[in-house]
């Protein structure tokens, strides 16, 4: 069987090699010796990204930033008993590490994270950490581990129970730059330390949020949803007259959606909050974030316009046009005028 003597070549035709190896090759390449590692980390620098899920089977994926589809991921089993509806044991192109003795307690997964990091100088986009399984290691522990590795994460989701310390905790030490999903249960309440300030929030089952909570949020985008809600129709008020007097000024979108909200009755009840009820008949176009569908168009019909007392920009509250347990709160980030020819 020939070789090829890549590593005999000059070094700028190995990079060239390099640059054209799809990730998996490029991760085999890495270990096959230390020098295959230098050159792997001194070719890969903005290259590729990084995503953690902790649940009940853990997961590294590497992926090429230019092409995300072009990645490597590895598996690690938690338990010695296999749950083969949740397991990626049998799927194809997954690198699967089966339970041993210290399955659990993240410290493979840690020397696999470091040798990562290190060798490609990728960064960690998004963590995924689910506490609805019983693992071993300590949440705080956990925490701290992400805030050694590097200062910030794009994409956090934190799923599962959790501790009101532990939330505090969390919110006060991990900075996320960009978007923060919670899917929790908690027994947390909106003290003076608890604030954030984010492009995008999603809050699945997020009855545990009260009107202090979101005042004490700024956010690009939120999409709030829950059985029973404890934001009351009076809350609802309280929250565009918020608005109206300089609340969360970057917000250009919420979905409020709840099963339990009294929708009908707090339409009825709009008009104490001064502004606008603007014609069923009136159709508008109202061009969404990059958030929960990219890019989308929403169409809206009527709606209750509000103007914020500072700069008059025009906020529009109104029910979802497909979704009737939703209100969907708008900012067109233009005056009245503008937005009555659009």
């Amino acid at each position: 069987m020939s070789t090829f003597p890549l590593l005999s070549l000059p070094s700028l035709v190995i990079w060239n090699v390099i640059d054209n190896l799809n990730t998996e090759e490029t991760l085999d390449l890495s270990m096959c010796s230390r020098k295959s590692r230098f050159l792997v980390h001194a070719c890969s620098k903005n290259r590729y990204e990084l995503k953690i899920e902790i649940a009940s089977e853990n997961k590294l994926v590497l992926y090429s930033k230019q092409t995300p589809a072009d990645k490597v991921t590895f598996v690690f089993e938690n338990y010695s008993v296999r749950c083969d509806y949740l397991s990626a044991a049998f799927k194809p192109h997954v690198r699967y590490i089966p339970y041993h003795r210290q399955s659990g307690t993240f410290s493979l997964e840690k020397e696999f994270i470091e040798y990562l990091m290190g060798t490609f100088r990728c960064v960690i986009d998004e963590i995924v950490l689910s506490r609805l399984y019983n693992l071993s290691i300590y949440f705080r522990d956990i925490i701290d581990y992400f805030s050694s590795l590097q200062p910030s994460v794009r994409d956090f989701y934190l799923e599962g129970r959790v501790k009101e310390d532990d939330l505090n905790y969390f919110l006060n030490t991990s900075t996320i730059s960009e978007a923060l999903q919670l899917e929790i249960v908690t027994d947390h309440k909106a003290g003076t330390d608890f604030y954030i300030d984010l492009y995008s929030i999603i809050l699945w089952g997020g009855g545990w949020m009260n009107l202090d909570h979101f005042l004490k949020m700024n956010f690009t985008a939120c999409f709030y949803d829950a059985e029973i809600s404890l934001i009351t129709p009076t809350d609802w008020l309280l929250l565009m007259n918020s608005w109206i007097n300089g609340w969360n000024r970057r917000m250009k979108m919420f979905h409020f959606q709840s099963h339990e909200f009294d929708f009908e009755l707090t339409e009825t009840m709009l008009e104490q909050v001064p502004g606008q009820r603007i014609d069923q008949n009136v159709v508008r176009f109202f061009e969404s974030p990059d958030f929960i569908e990219v890019g989308e168009v929403l169409e809206i019909y009527g709606g209750y316009d509000i103007r914020r007392a500072e700069d008059g920009v025009v906020g529009t509250v109104v029910r979802h046009p497909i979704c009737p347990v939703r209100f969907v709160f708008l900012v067109w980030n233009r005056c009245s005028s503008e937005v009555d020819n659009t």
